[in-house]
């Protein structure tokens, strides 16, 4: 990836762009009490930073404070205004370091109210323009349905050479007294890609060109179904360093036969360059699923694809889990009872004689997935 140097006072903005909520981790209850954690994720909005004042300098150390107001979706719905920062400026290419609270106010996992969090770490800018920091819980603080929130933690990341006030989060949360069991499934199958729909031409900005668009997505295996206008944004590689992209898309069909929807998000994608070859990792935003896969509460699949290929398919393979189903030693991969089996010797076989394989019945989804996850190790 390209990494930019920025101007001080872009730097004192891009330090309070850090409070989206991107990897969340939520305990409710007592320690000692047997809870069920869930997986949450979602994207976020910020607004511009508002100083409380110019830098101060004393003894040498200069610092910057204000507010920050952000807003959140999926998983966690609501908003945190006026989110409070102090930083302490880096020097010689060092990051900035930082501190801050907030107070969220909306729902998580449908539960409505408020609470507190604080950073126990955070840092931002310098030579690696990169932002990073980890929030915990005030605990106590909790209101409404989140009054028995008593751990929280949340780690941020945001790429500051993009210029986006756009992220997205995930992680987990886990709530006093839930036991509902689920099953982790293995999936994997095939995907077509459309031509790709570009929003407008590249655009360079210092040194950086990134480009932006949709593209249509059609999947088939265990997973069928159609994810129009997929969104992606790439910063293009230079010197036959590849792509780095980000996106999302909202898939409609079905996946092991449940009929419905979910929205999923990308935190590794990297397409193009000399390699020619795509390959992204892609998670769920929990609480978006609908119909029948209302109860999904994991989603992560990696895609693959030769670029060097004229045909513009290639392959997925990841994992599954929904609320409430049964124990995994008791379910097989397409949901039915089934005797455990030995693992089946597959190298011989190309990938495509695999999923003609996985078809007729002679292997399992859950053997097809495995023998690819395999070999992309």
């Amino acid at each position: 990836m390209v990494i930019v140097r920025k101007p001080l006072i872009t730097t004192l903005v891009a330090a309070a762009l850090l409070i989206p909520l991107i990897l969340v981790t939520t305990v409710f209850g007592d320690a000692h009490t047997k809870n069920k954690s869930h997986q949450i994720a979602g994207d976020y909005t910020l607004a511009l930073p508002v100083l409380s004042g110019p830098p101060v300098t004393e003894n040498g150390v200069t610092t910057i404070a204000g507010t920050i107001d952000v807003e959140n979706r999926g998983t966690q719905q609501g908003v945190a205004p006026g989110l409070v920062f102090t930083c302490v400026l880096g020097v010689g290419g060092a990051p900035n370091v930082c501190e801050g609270s907030y107070t969220f106010e909306g729902t998580l996992r449908g539960r409505i109210g408020t609470y507190k969090a604080v950073t126990d770490r955070w840092t931002s800018g310098g030579d690696e323009a990169f932002a990073s920091a980890h929030f915990v819980l005030v605990p106590g603080s909790g209101t409404g349905d989140l009054s028995n929130l008593v751990e929280f933690e949340v780690t941020v990341a945001r790429d500051e050479a993009v210029e986006r006030r756009v992220g997205t989060y995930w992680g987990t949360v886990l709530f006093e007294g839930d036991e509902s069991p689920s099953t982790t499934y293995q999936i994997a199958g095939d995907y077509t890609l459309a031509l790709p729909v570009l929003s407008g031409p590249p655009v360079t900005e210092d040194g950086v060109t990134t480009i932006a668009g949709t593209i249509d997505v059609e999947t088939k295996g265990s997973q069928i179904g159609v994810a129009p206008g997929l969104e992606f944004t790439c910063v293009l590689g230079v010197d036959g360093a590849p792509n780095v992209c980000e996106g999302s898309y909202v898939f409609e069909g079905s996946v092991r036969g449940r009929i419905g929807t979910y929205k999923a998000v990308t935190d590794s994608w990297t397409s193009g360059g000399d390699a020619a070859f795509a390959s992204a990792h892609f998670v769920l935003v929990p609480g978006s699923g609908t119909g029948d896969l209302s109860n999904m509460v994991e989603f992560e699949v990696t895609v693959a694809r030769y670029e060097t290929v004229e045909r513009r398919v290639g392959a997925y393979w990841g994992t599954v889990r929904f609320e409430g189903d049964s124990s995994p030693s008791e379910v097989g991969g397409d949901g039915m009872m089934m005797e455990e089996d030995a693992t089946k010797d597959l190298s011989d076989f190309t990938i495509g004689e695999l999923f003609e394989m996985e078809k007729a019945g002679d292997i399992t989804t859950d053997e097809l997935a495995a023998e690819l996850e395999r070999r992309n190790q």
